[in-house]
């Protein structure tokens, strides 16, 4: 008996589980980045977008990132949203995502986020956007999500410059014997080594024939001598 009924509950702690689940998957945000790599001075997007079981009302979080490494350039709502965005009393910029429809959604792009990266951020550096303290309300729910962060890593230098493209520090010839580095190549000799190149060529190739038929011509000698 006792065995029977620890199956049953491992069961219904199984299905609840897998409720949670389904649950939780069906009710997340996202933050995608339009690109993983930029350089200082690069504009790239955040695109916030949702996706729930029942009908989308409202989001509401906090957005953190570097203000000595980024810039908020602008912001463009989805469609059929709008948005209450504003700084809180400590500075922080407040997420505040409506729906402005009707009908029912339950998936959509809330908003897009345009930063810059500023010229001050190094090489090698990695950049985070985070979406912080996430509420929203789906139906006639609250879900709270996880944190969500978008990250793109800086790969050039925020000079802008590399040894390689110092046009100060390549490779310039020798002048110092005085020599005119635009005087005319002679090509007189050049030609003249290609010609006899050529006739060498083809005076091989006639001896090498002369000796061939030679050759043959004896064989044949040889084999009407023994007739």
């Amino acid at each position: 008996m006792r065995k029977y009924l620890k199956i049953t509950i491992l069961a219904i702690v199984l299905a609840l589980l897998a409720t949670l689940n389904v649950y939780a998957a069906e009710n997340n945000i996202t933050l995608d980045p339009s690109a993983t790599e930029v350089k200082a001075g690069d504009t790239f997007e955040v695109v916030i977008s949702m996706k729930c079981e029942e009908d989308f009302q409202g989001l509401t979080g906090v957005l953190e990132y570097d203000k000595t490494k980024l810039e908020l350039e602008g912001v463009t709502n989805g469609k059929n949203f709008k948005d209450l965005n504003a700084e809180n009393s400590e500075g922080e910029y407040v997420v505040s995502i409506l729906t402005n429809t009707a009908s029912p959604i339950t998936e959509g792009d809330l908003q897009t986020l345009k930063f810059k990266v500023l010229d001050e951020v190094k090489e090698g550096e990695s950049l985070n956007v985070t979406l912080s303290g996430i509420n929203f309300k789906v139906g006639e729910d609250k879900v709270t999500v996880e944190d969500q962060v978008a990250t793109v890593k800086v790969v050039v230098n925020a000079t802008g410059t590399d040894e390689k493209d110092n046009p100060d520090d390549t490779e310039k010839p020798d002048n110092t014997a005085g020599e005119n580095t635009n005087k005319p190549v002679d090509n007189t000799q050049a030609n003249k080594d290609i010609n006899y190149t050529g006739l060498e060529d083809y005076t091989f190739a006639i001896i090498a024939g002369i000796v061939l038929v030679a050759f043959i011509s004896y064989i044949k000698y040889r084999q009407y001598k023994n007739m």
